[in-house]
């Protein structure tokens, strides 16, 4: 939905349109005061959302079983901590002056970003679900000249609409997740988009590839929708570091689609790496491994 509709203004949207206004005034907070709000939403969660807290334990004791239970539970209550920051970088993303983003951020390696740029052909930036994914992505899409952003329609209508609107002011064009062939005409126009292959899209080609060393069903289809629209693949990882007190986009060397599994494995291996170092800004909450095959144990 990209145009207003009276309908909006509905009583039985009042509630919504409430917490969008108490979004919008806290976009224009610091950012210190903004860390503050979420670290207390996310210490409220860790104690309430007691299945979350279990499909994070258990990912994570999958994926890095080298840490102790101890090491594990403290992981797990800053992960949640950080899905608190999560929520009001929201506000940020979607109502923040694009100099106070701007001023947030911190680009790590900055010239192999520019060396993608400067090839000259679409950009596919290949990242993954890190809990300032909302922030870290609108920041990319202010980096680039043209992009073009893919999204779920929501089931509430007033957010659809707030979320639409706010994103296609940041210049992002919109389209709609299953509508791939106007993806890669802005792919063959030069745009740049986004794609996460570390979460299963069924609308998307998947295939059952290693997630640090469990089979987990993924999304294969980013070397294929690359050379359809002739483009090459960032890779690219976010996070916030409490040293700069800035939100961080890493980026890596580009490289042009070859083959659909070696390419997602190429980025898996690359988010695991910065996964690793970075475990508690990483969205563990999602059972990532409920899909597999029934010959493989399910384990949650």
């Amino acid at each position: 939905m990209s145009k207003f509709n009276f309908y909006l203004l509905h009583p039985k949207y009042f509630f919504i349109w409430t917490l969008i206004l108490l979004m919008y005034v806290l976009a224009k907070f610091p950012i210190n005061a903004k860390r503050f709000i979420g670290a207390i939403i996310g210490n409220l969660s860790f104690l309430f959302l007691k299945k979350t807290k279990a499909t994070i334990i258990t990912n994570i004791g999958l994926c890095l079983p080298d840490i102790s239970k101890k090491d594990q539970e403290k992981i797990t209550k800053k992960v949640l901590k950080n899905y608190g920051h999560s929520l009001v970088e929201v506000s940020s993303a979607w109502f923040a002056t694009e100099q106070s983003i701007n001023q947030a951020f911190h680009i790590e390696n900055p010239d192999l970003l520019q060396r993608a740029i400067g090839h000259q052909k679409a950009i596919i930036i290949g990242t993954a679900h890190f809990t300032c994914l909302e922030l870290g992505l609108a920041k990319a899409s202010m980096i680039f000249d043209r992009y073009a952003g893919m999204y779920r329609k929501a089931k509430n209508p007033v957010l659809e609409h707030v979320m639409f609107q706010s994103r296609h002011r940041r210049g992002c064009e919109m389209i709609a997740h299953d509508n791939v062939r106007a993806l890669i005409k802005k792919l063959r126009s030069n745009y740049a988009t986004v794609y996460l292959p570390d979460q299963p899209d069924f609308d998307s080609p998947t295939d059952l590839l290693p997630f640090f060393g469990n089979p987990c069903v993924t999304n294969t289809a980013v070397s294929k929708i690359a050379k359809l629209g002739d483009a090459i693949i960032l890779p690219m990882c976010m996070r916030f570091d409490k040293s700069l007190s800035k939100y961080v986009l890493t980026f890596y060397p580009f490289f042009e689609p070859n083959n659909d599994v070696d390419d997602t494995k190429k980025l898996l291996s690359i988010f695991e790496n910065y996964i690793s170092e970075y475990p508690e800004q990483y969205l563990w909450g999602y059972k990532k491994f409920k899909q597999r095959p029934l010959c493989f144990k399910q384990v949650y």
